[in-house]
């Protein structure tokens, strides 16, 4: 869009000086020096912008412009200078040399403008190839996301199965009466509380149950020197009848 304009300042400023040597009216100077200040500003502009990037190419090409732009303000004085009014043949030959400028100065802006053309079109590729790279990029991640989440679900199932499988083979243990088998905590996670949980339970069973088969061996010792008196007693009671029998 620069180079466009700039194209465009440079043909502007050839109108006024073409119509002052053809009628020599007032108001073609100011229109000159209006489009002469345009092409300065537009070329600055142009010569300071990074379209090229890092090269500067572009501003080197619009610096060369530089002299042909001054071929063309010096003509301008020549033709805005006053004084005696030039020949046909020097209106002519001023003229020739201002479009030769012109001319110039376009095949100029033409070649920059190619070459930002081809610098386009070369950034637009490399920006193609920058997006697939990002892709592969994109995609490689991703699936190396979704492996390391597998892998990671895997480990955290089998951890937590091989918690849920010495619990389950605890639970095993106690209801078949081994009550003094405990689950090993080897952490301090949900799981392992669990399993300290399940430790203190078949702890307490086993108190109770030893509390029960003391109280079981108590009563039994009881019923045991109960049963011998009785034994006594009926011994004794034979003895007795015996010896009635006898007296």
């Amino acid at each position: 869009e620069a180079v466009q304009g700039l194209e465009t300042a440079v043909a502007r400023t050839v109108t006024p000086l073409s119509a002052f040597l053809v009628d020599g009216a007032s108001g073609h100077n100011q229109r000159f020096e209006a489009s002469i200040r345009e092409v300065d500003v537009r070329l600055k502009g142009c010569s300071g912008s990074a379209c090229h990037g890092a090269s500067g190419r572009s501003g080197a090409m619009a610096e060369s412009l530089a002299p042909y732009i001054q071929g063309i303000r010096d003509r301008a004085a020549i033709v805005f200078g006053g004084g005696d009014s030039p020949t046909e043949q020097g209106k002519v030959q001023v003229l020739h040399e201002i479009n030769q400028q012109s001319e110039e100065a376009n095949r100029r802006l033409e070649r920059m403008m190619s070459a930002l053309l081809l610098r386009g079109t070369f950034l637009q590729e490399k920006s193609r190839e920058v997006s697939q790279r990002a892709s592969n990029l994109i995609l490689v991640t991703s699936s190396l996301v979704l492996a390391l989440a597998a892998m990671g679900a895997w480990f955290l199932s089998r951890r937590l199965l091989r918690h849920v499988d010495a619990l389950l083979t605890g639970t095993r243990k106690i209801m078949q009466g081994e009550l003094g088998y405990r689950v090993s905590v080897t952490q301090s996670d949900e799981v392992g509380q669990l399993a300290g949980s399940f430790n203190a339970m078949a702890q307490e069973l086993q108190q109770h149950r030893e509390h029960l088969e003391r109280i079981v061996d108590a009563r039994t010792v009881e019923l045991r020197q109960a049963q011998d008196s009785m034994v006594q007693s009926e011994k004794l009671a034979s003895i007795g009848l015996l010896a009635a029998g006898v007296a």
